[in-house]
C-alpha cells in the first residue's frame, strides 16, 4: 500500500513585486498590444504555465508594435521593413513622434526579461512537484507545489 505525505510548499507571488505597472500610452496602441501582467493570473491554474504563455504573449505582442512603429519609420525615412525594425532595436534616428512607442517598447522588453527571471524561480521553487497550482486565498496570490493524489491500492 502506497502512501502520500502532503508536504505542500506553499509562496505568495506579488507580481508587482517583479513587473513595472504596465505605463499609461496614447490611443494608437490596440488591445491586443496592450501587456498587463496581472491579467494573466486572475484565475487559477499552473504558474509555469502561465508565465510559458506569458512569455509567447508578449512576443506577438511586441512583434505587432514593432509592426506599427516600423509603418510610421519606413515612409518617411524610405526604408524598408526589416531595415526599419533594425534601427528601432537600435534606437538610433527615429522621429520623436514615436518617442511614447519606444517607451511602451522598451517596457515590453523590459517585461519579457522579468517574465524570464521569474519562470526560472518558479521553476526552481517547484522543484520535483509536478505542479506550481495558483490560487487566490484573502486577495493573495498563492503558489502551492503539488503533485496528483496516489490512489491506494485496493486488495480484490
Amino acid at each position: 500500500m502506497h502512501t502520500f505525505d502532503p508536504k505542500q510548499i506553499i509562496m505568495e507571488l506579488d507580481v508587482w513585486h517583479y513587473f513595472k505597472v504596465p505605463i499609461k500610452i496614447d490611443k494608437t496602441i490596440t488591445k491586443e498590444m496592450k501587456f498587463d501582467p496581472s491579467y494573466y493570473f486572475v484565475t487559477s491554474g499552473e504558474a509555469v504555465e502561465k508565465i510559458t504563455f506569458m512569455l509567447i504573449d508578449i512576443e506577438e505582442k511586441t512583434g505587432l508594435l514593432l509592426d506599427l512603429m516600423a509603418k510610421s519609420v519606413m515612409g518617411p525615412l524610405h526604408l524598408k521593413k526589416a531595415e526599419a525594425i533594425k534601427r528601432i532595436k537600435s534606437e538610433k534616428g527615429l522621429p520623436k513622434s514615436l518617442n511614447d512607442l519606444m517607451t511602451y517598447y522598451q517596457y515590453m522588453v523590459d517585461s519579457k526579461k522579468v517574465a524570464k527571471m521569474l519562470l526560472i524561480l518558479l521553476k526552481k521553487f517547484r522543484g520535483k512537484n509536478c505542479f506550481l497550482e495558483t490560487e487566490w486565498d484573502s486577495h493573495r496570490l498563492l503558489c502551492i507545489a503539488k503533485n496528483p493524489r496516489l490512489k491506494e491500492d485496493v486488495d480484490e
